[in-house]
This record gives structure tokens, C-alpha cells and sequence, in this order.
């Protein structure tokens, strides 16, 4: 059986240090974020609660992931709160908008050789070409899906570096790297 070692603990002044920049970054993270930051920060210690919990402490890298996953669906709700709350008709009063205005401007000159080649007919097709309902819907679907990940990764990441400082300030010593570290993260 191997013998664990204590891991040592910050001295006071570090302790303070990291309090001090872990609510700085989570509260004016908070601010940018309209609250994800602090919500994924949350996230982190829900996590470690849990993992003491079953006897199994959370290390960084699940840290990371508990903050990106709760700040997705903080993002996800909070997208569909926002659709959820606008006036009746203001998605289609937004594509009307978005059709007069694509509608007003002047068709593009097709090359020479496609007016070679076709002639009126190849302008006219060109013309009243209309995008297939299933392609916008997928492109939407992933945009959707790529904006959750970019604003999970980078408000998730800012939530996680607070809640590690503000570990480091409570508890005295970072949140683990591996299970072998010992010890719970948040003791």
C-alpha cells in the first residue's frame, strides 16, 4: 500500500492573493457574461460536492468540463428564455426585414461565359433561385451549435479559473490534477 502524502497548503498571503483575483475574474466575468461565468464557477463546486460526495474528488480537468457543460446549458436556456420572451411575430417581422433587404439589391452580373452558355435563361435561373429550406435549416442548427461552443469554452474557461482561484483561497491548495493526489478538492 502506498502512503499518501499531505499536499501543503498555501501560505496567508497567497490565500489572500487568490481570493482577491478569483472573485475579481468571476464577478466581473459576471458582468460580461450576463452571469455565466459565475454560473459555471457554480458548476465547478456543484461538481466537487458531488465528487466528495461519492468518494471520488473532482481533478481539473472534470473541473473544466463541469464549467463548459454548465455554461452551455446556461447559454442554451437562456437563448430559449430570450425566444421565448419576444412579441408575438418579431422572427418573421426580422425575416421579412432580412428578404426586402436581400430582395432590393441588385442581382449580380453572371461571368461571360455563363452568359455564353445560357444566355437569358441561365440569368433568369440565377435569379429565382431559392435556398433550400432543409440547407438554411442545418446551416442555422449549426451555427447555433457552434456559438453555444465558443461561448461555453470561453465563459466556461473564465469560470473555472475563478473557482480554482477561490479553491486555492479557501481550501488552501489547488484542485488536484489526478485521483492519486488524495484528499478531497474541496476540504
Amino acid at each position: 500500500m502506498t502512503e499518501q502524502t499531505e499536499i501543503p497548503r498555501a501560505s496567508p498571503g497567497v490565500r489572500i492573493a487568490a481570493g482577491v483575483a478569483g472573485f475579481a475574474v468571476i464577478l466581473i466575468g459576471a458582468l460580461f457574461s450576463i452571469g455565466a461565468v459565475l454560473v459555471a464557477a457554480l458548476g465547478v463546486w456543484a461538481a466537487a460536492i458531488i465528487g466528495n460526495a461519492r468518494r471520488r474528488p473532482i481533478v481539473r480537468h472534470m473541473a473544466w468540463v463541469a464549467a463548459f457543460v454548465t455554461a452551455a446549458a446556461y447559454s442554451v436556456l437562456g437563448s430559449a428564455l430570450l425566444f421565448r420572451v419576444l412579441p408575438e411575430g418579431a422572427l418573421a417581422r426580422v425575416q421579412a426585414v432580412a428578404d426586402s433587404t436581400q430582395a432590393a439589391q441588385p442581382q449580380p452580373k453572371l461571368p461571360g461565359w455563363v452568359e455564353r452558355l445560357g444566355g437569358s435563361a441561365a440569368r433568369n435561373a440565377a435569379a429565382s433561385t431559392k435556398p433550400n429550406d432543409a440547407v438554411m435549416l442545418g446551416a442555422m442548427v449549426f451555427g447555433v451549435v457552434f456559438a453555444v461552443a465558443i461561448i461555453a469554452t470561453l465563459f466556461g474557461t473564465c469560470g473555472w479559473g475563478g473557482a480554482m482561484l477561490l479553491t486555492l483561497a479557501f481550501a488552501g491548495r489547488w484542485i488536484p490534477r489526478e485521483h492519486e493526489a488524495g484528499g478531497s478538492s474541496l476540504e
